[in-house]
């Protein structure tokens, strides 16, 4: 469970040059990078394998909506990850960053799903803690979930996906992922190392002045994440 990223946001944030306009696929997990996201503006679609992770997001997104900004910076602790908070809290706290995230609550929405296989039948939208979907309604939702997704993504953000071994993760399965971006778009993924799958896609190529801006950005952080900015040609 993951209670804040582990990520540089402001290297997310610059490296997929986030702007008003830009539709996002995410992976979820604390929710931290969607979130950001909304500051510019950006719609954006968070998915996640685990539900409990896509409930805690709507938790935080429930704090921020009420204004209750001093309990959305001071979230759960855990012994893995209490380096992060403060990196997260210094980001979240800069002067109008939250109110403008506030403003854009509206652009963003929870879907139950492998980001590599959206199109199997089996993504679902996630209610908040405490809401009860009727029967009557669960192939309503998996309708809407299905309409959110049809439309193309200007950027996709994998976090450490590909490295995750309960992801399924092959060349194909990049290439339908790929399906959902447009000409032009990017993506960006969180690694060690430079993975081999996204040399042999072909349409993506390597963006190197922003691959060099979210590294840099990133070397600042304690965890020392590889960031790798990809565009589809």
């Amino acid at each position: 469970m993951y209670y804040v990223t582990n990520e540089n946001l402001e290297a997310i944030m610059l490296g997929l040059d986030i702007q008003e306009g830009d539709r996002v696929l995410a992976i979820c997990g604390s929710g931290d990078q969607a979130l950001a996201m909304l500051e510019n503006g950006a719609e954006v679609v968070a998915v996640d394998k685990v539900r409990a992770q896509l409930v805690y997001a709507r938790e935080q997104v429930k704090l921020l909506r009420q204004g209750n900004f001093d309990g959305f910076l001071n979230p759960p602790q855990d012994d893995h990850t209490s380096c992060f908070y403060q990196n997260r809290k210094e980001y979240f706290s800069c002067h109008g960053r939250l109110e403008k995230i506030r403003s854009n609550l509206g652009r963003i929405s929870f879907i139950e799903g492998n980001i590599f296989c959206l199109g199997d039948g089996t993504i679902s939208i996630v209610q908040g803690p405490g809401e009860r979907i009727l029967p009557a309604l669960k192939s309503f939702l998996w309708n809407v979930a299905k309409t959110i997704l049809q439309k193309p993504f200007t950027k996709i953000y994998l976090s450490n996906a590909v490295d995750l071994s309960y992801f399924d993760v092959d060349s194909y399965s990049i290439g339908q992922l790929m399906d959902r971006l447009v000409s032009g778009g990017l993506i960006y993924q969180t690694c060690r190392y430079e993975s081999d799958l996204f040399k042999i896609v072909h349409r993506l190529k390597l963006d190197i002045d922003l691959t060099s801006i979210a590294q840099s950005k990133e070397k600042m952080g304690w965890y020392r994440w590889w960031p790798m900015i990809y565009r589809k040609e």
